[in-house]
């Protein structure tokens, strides 16, 4: 809405938007064009049709990995070279309150690092911001792995956790913003999913690697399909991102760690 009223003071002949299937906070109002109604688009290609609509052809979208200075300099120190490095962002960035839908459990991570180290010699460090439920995820990590794992919880800054995405060889993460940092840095991502559809909104290039539950998660809370759901259908369940099993996500990074 925001950006909708400051259209007002843009003096344009052209205001373009969404197509009124996409379109929210009445953005139709505001805009005299739209791009075309398309089904079932990641986000992501969803605003190259912005792009289409004047005439600047672009099907994919590409990124190029950001240079970080000096935060690279704070990575580098860090990362181990002579070993694999999992970067483990275990929290999303749904503001849901205390319901935390789209976290996977601690012990669910507990339990997956337990095995990773266990049968692996890799450096494991874990990132993420400062709010409560982070800290929280933090304290148990903490007390549950000790020195097992680097945990750098609330201890970056976003660009630090970005340099450190770029100098890992890949990320576990549920929906959040290093899923797509790591898009950008050209790193695999192990994307968990349940509580929305990955195939809109997840990890770009890093669909092969993703666990996808949201068709399953559907069914069980929702007893309907994938083709009974408007696109973008979210689960708000708590219960949800329990389908995702720790043997599920170790299996994708034991074909990453072969692959490497």
């Amino acid at each position: 809405m925001s950006a909708n009223l400051i259209s007002l003071a843009i003096n344009a002949k052209r205001k373009i938007g969404y197509d009124k299937y996409r379109t929210k906070d009445l953005q139709n109002w505001f805009c005299n064009e739209y791009i075309p109604e398309k089904n079932n688009q990641h986000v992501a290609e969803g605003m190259l049709e912005f792009l289409n609509q004047i005439n600047i052809s672009c099907s994919r979208p590409e990124w190029r990995p950001i240079n970080l200075i000096p935060e690279e300099d704070f990575a580098k120190k860090i990362i181990n070279k002579n070993k694999h490095t999992c970067i483990i962002s275990p929290c999303s960035s749904s503001k849901s309150g205390d319901n935390n839908d789209r976290n996977w459990s601690i012990e669910n991570y507990i339990t997956l690092i337990d095995s990773i180290i266990e049968k692996h010699d890799i450096q494991i460090i874990l990132t993420g911001g400062g709010t409560q439920t982070e800290k929280t995820y933090s304290d148990k990590f903490n007390l549950k792995l000790g020195k097992k794992v680097l945990n750098l919880i609330d201890k970056t800054s976003i660009r630090e956790m970005a340099a450190l995405i770029k100098y890992s060889d890949f990320l576990i993460s549920p929906d959040s913003g290093p899923a797509h940092i790591a898009d950008i840095m050209g790193k695999p991502v192990i994307g968990l999913y349940a509580c929305l559809n990955p195939n809109r909104s997840g990890s770009y290039k890093s669909a092969a690697w993703s666990i996808n539950k949201y068709p399953e998660a559907l069914k069980k809370y929702k007893r309907k399909s994938l083709e009974e759901v408007k696109w973008g259908q979210k689960i708000k369940n708590p219960d949800a991102m329990n389908l995702i099993k720790p043997n599920e996500v170790y299996a994708k990074v034991e074909q990453l760690i072969s692959k490497s």
